[in-house]
């Protein structure tokens, strides 16, 4: 165990502001702007930890939440820290090139930048804001394993481009291009268009699948996974603003440290066996990314978990996967689902009318799961079909186990042809993800 944050949990800021040893401390708190004179010295510290970056289109608008999120906290009376970590990466950028080997690599390094900073500079709570893929599970990480109040807060999803197309579009474009199938004025053409703005991309891909598990972990407020980062100006499909419902949950969430520093709940409060149950239970009824259940277990691991792989097989067993969403149905993307009551009415669903087992009465930022569910709206019965219409019985997401995965591999059922369940054919065998690629395209 690390003392300096056993420390931190029992003192907070008062590491730096108890006796007169810690008086140049409190001179360079001052002079760098962060009390205004030495009476500040009673107020909490707060620290924003932002991922704000122009190299991830869903990290490029952070730095305008971070602004909002400074100003809320500040007008609840706290002084507030504002730090960044580095390293955030986006895997559609790494993907197809050695840099898809620096993107798990990134989570730890952000885990253990965020440790360090609040290890140097003690505060009483903080809040990360985060939205692509390895950022959201390494502030998750960060939370468990620093364990003083904290709540997280994404950038949103990406709308969907002009027809519903995104960036799967664009990828299967490069494969019909590839063999002839389209001009190569039409891929550019595609490819301009379907990525409309910022935001983390708009299909239930690893970011939207774990910022909307954040909320059923109990992490992150209600609409923390589907309100989108912008909306269209003036109703068109050319032009893009900061989306109002995204600001107004980033001062919420504010709010919500607040409380949970008021009434000391704690990350490691929040994540317990059945939080993790409640996000693999809504995993599967989404049928969320296949990375979910790597990160998830690591979760686990950073808040003393002991969470089996075998567990997530009991779970899809008895979850049906009642909301498909692109690339499994390509015309739904995560805008739509927020639009039809988002994570409450699947979990809702699910609470009511399905045999799992959610733990209601778990903890969250903002009160117990049961509150959030229970003022959620019912499933529309299209976009987020009833228990008794669902795609499948079973959960969206499977363990393997065989002789080319003796200890697990994890298949998304929800995008698999069904013709595809049992396949027989000749195998064409590839040293490397680049030699794969060459291969195939």
């Amino acid at each position: 165990m690390n003392p300096g944050i056993e420390d931190i949990r029992r003192r907070g800021s008062r590491i730096l502001k108890d006796g007169a040893k810690m008086l140049p401390a409190a001179s360079l708190m001052k002079a760098e702007g962060l009390i205004r004179s030495f009476d500040d010295l009673s107020k909490p510290i707060v620290t924003i930890v932002n991922s704000y970056t122009t190299q991830i289109p869903g990290h490029a608008h952070l730095d305008k939440l971070g602004a909002v999120l400074k100003e809320e906290l500040e007008s609840l009376g706290f002084s507030v820290w504002y730090t960044n970590v580095g390293g955030a990466i986006c895997d559609g950028i790494a993907m197809g090139h050695f840099g898809m080997k620096y993107s798990l690599p990134s989570r730890e390094l952000i885990t253990d930048q965020i440790e360090t900073i609040i290890g140097a500079h003690p505060c009483d709570g903080w809040i990360g804001i985060g939205n692509c893929d390895k950022i959201v599970p390494a502030m998750l990480n960060a939370m468990a394993r620093i364990n003083i109040p904290a709540v997280y807060v994404s950038g949103g999803p990406m709308l969907a481009g002009p027809g519903g197309t995104d960036l799967i579009s664009v990828f299967e474009a490069v494969g019909k291009h590839s063999v002839g199938k389209m001009s190569d004025e039409g891929l550019r053409e595609l490819a301009e268009k379907s990525c409309p703005g910022c935001g983390s991309c708009s299909g239930m891909f690893t970011a939207n699948s774990m910022n909307c598990l954040a909320e059923a972990i109990g992490l992150a407020l209600p609409g923390n996974g589907t309100i989108t980062a912008e909306t269209w100006v003036d109703g068109g499909n050319t032009r893009t603003q900061l989306n109002p419902e995204r600001l107004g949950l980033v001062r919420k969430a504010g709010q919500a440290l607040k409380w949970c520093m008021e009434q000391n709940v704690r990350p490691l409060d929040i994540v317990t066996k059945q939080a993790l149950d409640n996000a693999f239970i809504l995993d599967m009824a989404m049928g969320g990314s296949t990375n979910t259940v790597l990160h998830g277990l690591s979760l686990a691991h950073s808040a003393g978990i002991d969470y089996k792989l075998d567990r997530l097989n009991e779970i899809s067993q008895s979850t049906p996967n009642i909301c498909k969403i692109a690339p499994s149905r390509p015309e739904v993307h995560v805008e739509d689902v927020h639009r039809v009551g988002g994570i409450g009415a699947i979990l809702k669903e699910i609470a009511e009318h399905g045999s799992t087992s959610l733990d209601l009465n778990a903890k969250t930022v903002a009160g117990t799961l049961a509150e959030y569910v229970n003022g959620s709206q019912s499933a529309d019965g299209e976009v987020i079909r009833t228990v008794d219409r669902a795609f499948s019985r079973t959960g969206g997401l499977a363990v393997l186990f065989g002789n080319l995965a003796p200890r697990g591999a994890v298949v998304k059922i929800a995008g698999v042809d069904p013709s595809m369940m049992e396949y027989e054919g000749p195998a064409r065998i590839y040293e490397s993800q680049e030699a794969a690629l060459d291969g195939i395209l």
